[in-house]
Formats: C-alpha cells, sequence, structure tokens
C-alpha cells in the first residue's frame, strides 16, 4: 500500500510501468500496457527479495526483511 503505520517503509516505482496485458480474458495473446498501481510496484519490492535470497539462499524470512528495512 501506499504507506506503513506511521511512515513508508520501502519505497517502489508504481505509476505508469509498462508490463504485460492480458488482450482478452478468453481470447489468446497478450500485449503490453502502462499500468499503475500496487500491482506495479509490488514486482520491484519482490525482485529485491529474490536479489538477495540468490546472494544470500540460507536467509530466513525475517533476516531478508531486516536487510530490506535497515537498508531501504
Amino acid at each position: 500500500s501506499n504507506y506503513g503505520s506511521t511512515t513508508v517503509d520501502v519505497g517502489a516505482p508504481g505509476d505508469y510501468i509498462l508490463s504485460t496485458y492480458l488482450l482478452d480474458w478468453g481470447g489468446p495473446g497478450y500485449t503490453q500496457a502502462w499500468l499503475s498501481g500496487t500491482s506495479m510496484a509490488a514486482p520491484h519490492v519482490t525482485g529485491t527479495v529474490g536479489l538477495l535470497l540468490v546472494q544470500n539462499p540460507t536467509w530466513t524470512y525475517q533476516q531478508v526483511k531486516d536487510r530490506i528495512m535497515s537498508t531501504a
């Protein structure tokens, strides 16, 4: 969402992001579209988690969260 209990904890771009887009729920194919919102910001944070886990595969969830929160 836009903020934590009192402040923003981690910022990620979520406005005007180029993304894949399903052309039609019943039809074939995808295209690209410029989208905005938390659905566009979440993959950036998820990518950060993935990069940390590739470099530190034995880290726990808490260790990953702590590193992001202490360096964001």
